[in-house]
């Protein structure tokens, strides 16, 4: 028996070959319901681990579980122990007795149950960024098992075959190139067709090589110094160079204004240094921070001073993964110094002392000899623009509608000032039978007994 296995964060697919055809295998799940995957949890229930159908069933009732532990298999050693309620296994122990439990739900609960064979020939899709480590212990997990593996492929690639055989059409002369994405790990599978014949291209083991990257690696580096050149920019327009808190016309009210304002202590209007009830404090938080986080980021990181305020899952342990690769913060400086962000942060620093301290005039020289480029920082690429005019402009818009129809028109209009005039015609009429005259109210006591009495006699249902 040959079958594809896709061992998924959240579910397993398998699929058999079938006469040239590859349909997905169905399992019977407790409530009798066939479905499409096998689910990627375990669960510890008395002692023991069970998988897919019955650990989902076990989680239902409480019992401890562990999901999407595919992910672990990408920070963890094949030897680390995982505990999972009160059972310690090792990943590869883990995944092995997974195959397991899913081999006998094949025998037993799948739509392969009246043709299962025990021998299985499997072609196993991996993560194409799956590093060598985390390869190894999925096939050394099937071997275990009893699975005899023909292949390991990623899954782009794995994507990509099903491309080629689904729809063949697609791929001609004319359609030489389709790339098929895998958006589990968005890496591309690139189909060549070269005289009717498809070959898959070798898929890229790692994220930043997907096409794209580049630009995508490009613009964090250039956000550190763009971030860098602006926080000091600023910094330096503050504190440094000659006094510009005068020089925007619009920051300051007319002389008559400012008149009015003498008395509340503002003065001129020019800033001062802070009285040292600020300062000292200031003083004295800023220097122990520096040592504090020095001495105590171990304990901050990977002590637990934060207890169970923060929930981590086991999923999505990233300190557990930094952990790995930490040692200590002596060590992290000269790590640092050798990537490109803190001299491209150091960069920005430079550059902007040297535009707003050094050369105070070169900016002005820069947007006179590069105007287009100037407008469309300053303004934002537009997106400034468009954001005013679309969202901001259209709520606006949208809350004006909604005032006049529904404010103006329906409340005020129609409930408050309408109820208002039905009262008051209402009331004109009733004030045409309030005469004051004696008769007037004998004459409505003769109108009502005999409405009373036609009622009575006619109208009463015998």
């Amino acid at each position: 028996m040959r079958l594809g296995i896709d061992l998924g964060t959240t579910r397993t697919v398998v699929a058999v070959h079938d006469r040239g055809n590859f349909p997905v295998v169905g399992f019977t799940s407790p409530d009798g319901d066939v479905i499409d995957h096998y689910p990627t949890v375990t669960a510890e229930v008395g002692g023991k681990l069970v998988h897919g159908l019955d650990a989902e069933a076990a989680e239902r009732d409480g019992a401890p579980s562990l999901r999407s532990w595919k992910r672990l298999l990408a920070h963890t050693r094949k030897d680390e122990p995982l505990v999972i309620g009160d059972v310690t296994v090792t990943p590869t122990e883990l995944v092995t007795d997974f195959l397991l439990s899913l081999k006998r739900d094949l025998r037993t609960r799948s739509t392969l149950s009246s043709s299962f064979d025990d021998h299985i020939d499997a072609v196993v899709s991996v993560p194409a960024n799956a590093h060598s480590t985390q390869r190894f212990t999925t096939l050394d997990a099937f071997r275990r098992a009893g699975y005899a593996v023909l292949s390991v492929i990623n899954e782009p690639s794995a994507a990509g075959i099903e491309f080629a055989h689904r729809h063949k059409n697609a791929l001609s002369s004319r359609r030489e190139h389709v790339v098929v994405y895998d958006l589990g790990v968005f890496s591309p599978a690139p189909l060549f067709v070269t005289l009717g014949i498809v070959f898959l291209a070798q898929s890229n083991d790692r994220v930043l090589a997907l096409w794209g990257s580049g630009f995508a690696s490009f613009s964090v580096l250039a956000g550190v110094f763009v971030t860098a050149f602006y926080s000091f920019r600023m910094y330096f327009l503050v504190f440094h160079g000659a006094e510009r808190y005068d020089q925007n016309p619009d920051a300051h009210h007319d002389d008559h204004h400012d008149d009015h304002h003498d008395d509340h202590g503002h003065g001129d209007g020019k800033p001062h240094e802070s009285p040292w009830v600020v300062t000292v404090p200031l003083i004295l938080l800023a220097i122990p921070s520096v040592f504090t986080g020095f001495y105590f980021v171990d304990d901050m990181l990977f002590g637990g001073w934060f207890g169970n305020a923060i929930k981590v899952l086991p999923a999505n342990d990233v300190l557990h993964a930094l952990k790995e690769e930490w040692h200590g913060p002596w060590e992290a400086i000269p790590h640092a110094l050798g990537g490109a962000p803190i001299w491209l942060a150091l960069a920005g620093i430079v550059s902007a002392w040297v535009f707003y301290i050094a050369r105070p005039g070169f900016p002005a020289v820069v947007q006179s000899r590069f105007p287009v480029v100037y407008s469309i920082l300053m303004n934002k690429y537009g997106f400034d623009a468009f954001n005013d005019w679309f969202f901001s402009g259209g709520a606006r818009a949208l809350g004006t509608k909604l005032w006049r129809v529904g404010d103006v028109r329906l409340i005020d209009g129609l409930m408050v000032n309408g109820t208002a005039r039905t009262i008051g015609w209402f009331s004109t009429v009733t004030r045409l039978l309030q005469t004051g005259y004696v008769y007037t109210y004998a004459f409505t006591m003769i109108g009502g007994v005999f409405l009373a009495m036609t009622w009575w006699l006619f109208l009463r249902a015998p």
